[in-house]
């Protein structure tokens, strides 16, 4: 699954996107591993999207990379999808993530694409300390703090 958030006052997380499952890659520098492929949505160009990774174990990492928002642009493709890379997940208790500030550590609210204009895709390839995954939960936000 992969999530994508959005937060106008730094205080309570809208979800952006959603995507159930990864694909494997069968070309490229990647093949044979699996790209996690997103619709991230919004009313405006310019939001740097971050990202945060939830294994299916239920443990929670903070991702390196960023991408600007861009109704005209997709992030990576299947042959060379945007690499995220991050530290080892560590235990996420009751919703509560070891960040306080992370967006995963607040509630999912429901999503509905259809109140947003403009739409882009980020396909990427995720790594955690050294550790290639398949499946989890790929979470895009937009931190209006910076």
């Amino acid at each position: 699954t992969l999530t994508a958030y959005y937060d106008p006052q730094g205080t309570s997380w809208e979800m952006r996107g959603q995507q159930m499952g990864s694909t494997r890659i069968t070309s490229g520098t990647y093949k044979d591993s699996f790209a996690f492929v997103i619709t991230v949505h919004a009313n405006t160009d310019g939001d740097v999207i971050g990202f945060d990774f939830l294994t299916d174990d239920g443990k929670m990492s903070r991702l390196t990379a960023a991408v600007t928002f861009s109704s005209t642009s997709n992030v990576g493709d299947m042959e060379n999808p945007l690499p995220l890379s991050g530290p080892a997940p560590t235990s996420v208790n009751d919703g509560e993530s070891s960040s306080p500030s992370s967006p995963s550590s607040k509630p999912t609210p429901p999503f509905d694409p259809a109140q947003y204009a403009y739409s882009m895709v980020v396909t990427a390839f995720v790594n955690l300390d050294g550790v290639d995954f398949t499946s989890g939960t790929l979470m895009a936000y937009y931190d209006p703090q910076g």
